[in-house]
């Protein structure tokens, strides 16, 4: 059975956000924070990739230096960009300027976690919030499974519980 996934929230106001002389965006963070959310909201709802779909540029996820090539590739081109990256926004924000791309971090804004849990209702606190981001990021995927293993509780409960008797590790794909 295949579960709907929930609306894209738009808490970063990507619907409206200014481009500039930008040709595209860099969504940065680990799995799990709506970078493909993300992509797939801008094409439908933002104006300047929504006009330009045909000549749009998407690179899925960028893991490792691996993956450098199809960065490089893409960044030949003049077209539209949108990525979904790994990579340390670090790097996006020093090559940001060469490439003409805007950044955004994904796994900063907090405010995502609270609409999710808003939504779920379930009774949380901005302590609890800022905790769980700060461990895993504000990240959909590690939300669910706090949820998932601890139901019927409020997240501040839940988040104590979780990281008293779990762990989660991250690890990159092979």
């Amino acid at each position: 059975m295949r579960t709907e996934s929930p609306p894209f929230d738009d808490v970063l106001g990507l619907a409206s956000l200014p481009l500039g002389r930008n040709r595209g965006v860099v969504f940065c963070g680990r799995s799990g924070a709506g970078k493909s959310s993300a992509i797939r909201f801008m094409i439908e709802r933002h104006a300047a990739f929504r006009e330009t779909r045909a000549d749009l540029d998407v690179i899925e996820e960028l893991y490792d230096l691996r993956d450098l090539p199809r960065f490089i590739d893409a960044m030949r081109h003049a077209r539209p960009l949108l990525i979904a990256s790994h990579w340390p926004i670090r790097l996006h924000r020093l090559l940001a300027p060469l490439c003409r791309m805007m950044v955004i971090d994904l796994d900063q804004p907090q405010e995502k976690i609270r609409q999710a849990l808003r939504r779920k209702r379930v009774d949380f606190s901005d302590h609890a919030v800022s905790s769980f981001c700060k461990a895993f990021g504000a990240n959909y995927t590690d939300l669910a499974l706090v949820i998932e293993r601890y139901p019927d509780l409020s997240f501040d409960y839940a988040w104590r519980r979780f990281q008293r008797e779990c762990s989660v590790r991250e690890s990159k794909p092979s």
